[in-house]
């Protein structure tokens, strides 16, 4: 509608599809996509003609969907599944996409780090009492603080 809300009443009526008009998977790519359609959408039985909107998914789920295909080596992006609707399709694309799986080290990250640009300019700036340099803040209390709230809070952000 021209607010920008959806006008239900404008949209054609869906035609689910027969449980006859079920079409199982026959590739490798059909068949993991079914398994990862099944796993996001929470339904058993989905054909690879399944449209992914009419069988309840949605923008979340297709980022879900991408997210579980990286995992198994395909990139696959929410642009792909909002434009081939059904597994039968994207299957086709899958097979082009095929990437190797990156193994990411979370451990804990040790060693040096370099200087942020502030920490250089600090470092190698020729300052006359490098003590003094500082950042300023602003800090406003619309209902008020007392002197002794401000002194908690310096004696707080020493310890």
């Amino acid at each position: 509608t021209s607010n920008g809300k959806l006008d239900y009443k404008a949209l054609p009526d869906l035609d689910f599809m027969e449980a006859d008009d079920y079409v199982a998977p026959q590739t490798v790519e059909e068949h993991l996509l079914v398994n990862i359609w099944s796993a996001v959408l929470g339904i058993d039985s989905i054909g690879v003609t399944d449209d992914f909107f009419a069988i309840g998914g949605d923008s979340i789920r297709s980022i879900q969907i991408c997210s579980r295909a990286r995992r198994e080596g395909y990139a696959l992006t929410v642009k792909d599944i909002l434009t081939h609707k059904t597994i039968a399709s994207l299957s086709k694309l899958l097979k082009d996409q095929q990437v190797s799986i990156v193994d990411t080290d979370q451990s804990l990250v040790t060693g040096g780090v370099g200087l942020t640009g502030i920490q250089h300019d600090f470092v190698f700036r020729d300052l006359k009492d490098k003590g003094h340099y500082n950042q300023s803040v602003l800090l406003n209390f619309p209902a008020g603080i007392s002197k002794e709230e401000v002194a908690t809070i310096f004696r707080f952000l020493s310890d």
